[in-house]
């Protein structure tokens, strides 16, 4: 072993100890402590949920994350550190040494003792607040290294003896215990890490909460702390403000005139957790708005929906008509919130920090996909975070027919536990059948907002059935309508399908190419949202075509004279209603259904389809809104669907389960863990990955290095199976596909076998 040279103290003072660039160590912990006091204010009510739980004094919790906060960055008081805040040496992993010295103070200052063997949550807090942890971390680094860590003792006895202790007693009315030994090596500080992990992994858990949820909370609460420390933001806005106010104004905004609210608007504002079934085009978001308006003075706001492109649209929305902060998660938030941004450093740096506080659901309102949020059971990504400000969130669920029967499981387990942790939860849809409804009720103790009858015996759509013909024999009739001036929506299942119906349209020359437009999944961002912008802006252009899968069904807020689709399950053909005729203040809309050709089996399943065009029949061309209503339940009913949920809801359990317990239940997932156990959060016949198509290559490829978050407009998520043998791998796991692209048409593949099944 290697004797250590007394040289550090003689570099750098206890006053010369920075935390970050010119800002003193000491200093920045007083700014991590001011938010402390107020965070401490907004997670009493998780903390006493998560100590009940874990069958702890909520006290203790409080204590832990106290000692967690003020202990996190005592690691940086090493000579290598300063050299590196300063810009003069090489990345030192301060948690690394924070975590060796919290380990011995915790070890005797904390109640937090979970059990005789398991102890020391503080220090594993600590030692992953920059990065995940899992038992193997800092291996790589640490293991075996005889190299002095050049700890700057005196700067971390007197951080401790004089600032941590007083500090201690002001907050904990006890002395810290701060008696500590110092490494001689790295390989020592590996070592008692090492240690602590087995420990926990030998451990006789038997259940997630005793570990998972105080650890869990110990990171939430550094995080706050150590982010807005960071940024020396104090005034702190938690969750929205005046909520029923505002949406009350943005309806009056949003309809240039004074607004009443409707019977299951006023019924959700007084409703606890709930479902709510409403027409599309309704106000059923401002409903689910009316209802969070009475938890936002403690709680956040997290409005969850199935796509991307619901989210940027609800997110765009919110904004609007919260007047707050409103964060966006799904796989490409971070290009969509930087495309009003400069990227200058100052702005560059802000917009990390803005990405990490919306991967973490810090926001007072956050927009997502479901699958952000369903992750938490899996440990995957910020899931501490997540589900600490989750479990202390108005939880809205919107489109929840939208979901296969394995997401609505994991959406009721995952729930379930935030609903333990204090979250509040409303669900949603146009479409939810009576099983659903019942099921859900059952397991998340939902009551229902009374449906509003007076929507019952609207009529919104003459309905013509041509299921004998396919869907491009309709072109002659769609022109037709064309030339009486009318906007025609032509609804097809499959991209092949929709391919072939606009090629035939846009031969036609009466058909202007300003007055024509084909939308699907596989466009590359960046046309796809100049493609959706422009419907949702030229509201009342017409004559216009607009030739689409069923990617409009619950993403755009369009509005058409008439509709041509391809038959399909009847909650779908709902959804397409939805988009015609949109608030039932017109006469019926024209609708003719043709039959799904035969390339859609793989997306609609041909017995449903079948059986949704015979409930049409029965119900006669002017079907009412309770016909629909009737027929979703008489179809669901007959699909055995309450038997296929309750089965997959077992299988959900269990793979939860194992999961857990093989992260002994505070490790990250790994991707490697992810793809070996089948974690997911939908269940799909067909694998889909993003490339960029070749002739985006060059520009996406020679973006600079502060503008690479760019290359996602050049991406389009296409089926593995038609590209896989035109792969290309560049650089930086970009993956270049050989395939064709046309403005109007979107991904071209190589002839070589049917069109992809997905839209």
């Amino acid at each position: 072993m290697r004797l250590r040279v007394e040289k550090e103290t003689t570099l750098y003072s206890y006053d010369e100890v920075w935390a970050k660039p010119e800002y003193h160590l000491e200093r920045h912990m007083e700014d991590c402590l001011k938010l402390f006091n107020i965070v401490k204010r907004f997670k009493q009510e998780i903390a006493v949920c998560i100590a009940e739980r874990a069958q702890i004094e909520v006290k203790d919790l409080w204590d832990s994350a106290f000692l967690t906060t003020i202990l996190h960055d005592i690691g940086k008081a090493t000579t290598p550190f300063q050299e590196y805040v300063r810009g003069r040496g090489k990345m030192e992993s301060h948690a690394f040494l924070s975590f060796y010295f919290t380990n011995q103070i915790c070890s005797r200052s904390s109640n937090l003792k979970l059990d005789d063997r398991v102890a020391g949550l503080e220090a594993l807090a600590i030692a992953s607040h920059h990065s995940p942890l899992h038992p193997s971390k800092f291996e790589k680094m640490y293991q075996g290294c005889e190299e002095d860590p050049e700890v700057l003792r005196d700067a971390v006895v007197r951080y401790l003896r004089v600032f941590a202790s007083q500090k201690t007693m002001d907050f904990l009315a006890r002395s810290l215990q701060c008696n500590i030994s110092f490494p001689e090596t790295y390989d020592e500080v590996y070592k008692s890490f090492a240690l602590l992990n087995a420990r926990l992994r030998r451990s006789p858990m038997t259940n997630a909460d005793s570990v998972r949820l105080p650890f869990a909370f110990l990171k939430s609460v550094l995080h706050y702390c150590d982010w807005y420390g960071s940024g020396k933001e104090f005034s702190l806005q938690y969750s929205p403000d005046n909520v029923e106010t505002r949406v009350a104004e943005y309806l009056i905004r949003k309809e240039n005139r004074p607004i009443k609210l409707n019977k299951f608007q006023e019924d959700s504002k007084l409703a606890d957790d709930a479902i709510l079934q409403a027409p599309t085009g309704t106000g059923k978001t401002e409903a689910a708005l009316l209802w969070a308006s009475k938890y936002m003075n403690a709680k956040k706001l997290l409005y969850l929906l199935p796509t991307m492109t619901t989210s940027n649209k609800m997110h765009d929305r919110l904004r609007s008509a919260l007047g707050c902060e409103v964060g966006l998660l799904h796989g490409t938030s971070d290009y969509m919130l930087s495309t009003n941004e400069e990227h200058e450093e100052q702005e560059e740096i802000k917009h990390i920090r803005r990405s990490l506080f919306c991967k973490s659901f810090m926001y007072p309102c956050t927009v997502a996909t479901v699958d952000q949020l369903l992750f938490i059971m899996f440990n995957w990504g910020r899931w501490e975070l997540k589900m600490l400000n989750a479990g202390n969130s108005a939880i809205i669920i919107d489109e929840i027919h939208a979901y296969e029967p394995y997401t609505v499981a994991l959406i009721v387990q995952t729930l379930k536990l935030l609903r333990l942790l204090g979250a509040k939860n409303f669900i949603m849809s146009a479409t939810v059948p009576t099983v659903l409804r019942n099921f859900l009720q059952n397991e998340l103790e939902l009551s229902q907002v009374p449906r509003d009858i007076s929507y019952d015996n609207r009529i919104r759509a003459s309905i013509q059935l041509r299921t004998n013909k396919e869907i491009t024999s309709a072109v002659p009739r769609v022109l037709k309508f064309y030339r009486d001036k009318k906007r025609i929506l032509v609804i097809c299942n499959t991209v092949a399908t929709s391919k072939a119906l606009f090629e035939i349209i846009r031969k036609e020359k009466e058909v202007k190419r300003s007055r024509r437009m084909l939308l699907h999944s596989q466009f590359i961002m960046n046309d796809r949202s100049i493609k959706e912008s422009f419907l949702e802006e030229q509201k009342k252009l017409r004559p216009f075509i607009l030739v689409a899968t069923q990617v409009v069904e619950v993403s755009l807020d369009i509005d058409f004279d008439v509709l041509f689709t391809e038959a399909c399950p009847m909650d779908a053909f709902i959804q397409r209603l939805g988009r015609v005729n949109r608030r039932g203040d017109r006469p019926p809309a024209p609708v003719f259904v043709y039959k799904q050709t035969p390339n859609a089996s793989r997306v609609y399943d041909p017995m449903m389809v079948r059986e949704s065009v015979r409930q049409l029949e029965a119900k006669g061309d002017r079907p009412r809104e309770i016909d629909f209503t009737n027929s979703v339940d008489d179809i669901y009913a007959k699909m055995a669907y309450e038997n296929l949920l309750r089965r997959e809801l077992e299988e959900v359990r269990s793979l939860i389960a194992d999961v857990q317990d093989n992260l002994r239940y505070i490790y990250r997932l790994t991707v490697e863990e992810k793809t070996l156990q089948r974690v997911i959060t939908r269940e799909s016949d067909y694998v889909t990955i993003n490339v960029i198509p070749k002739d985006f290559a060059d520009k996406a490829l020679g973006l600079p290095k502060n503008e690479r978050y760019r290359r996602v407009e050049f991406t389009v998520k296409v089926p593995y199976h038609r590209v896989k043998q035109n792969l290309r791998h560049p650089s930086d796991g970009v993956l270049v596909a050989d395939v064709g692209y046309d403005p109007e048409l979107g991904v071209i593949y190589p002839e070589r076998d049917t069109e992809a099944y997905i839209y």
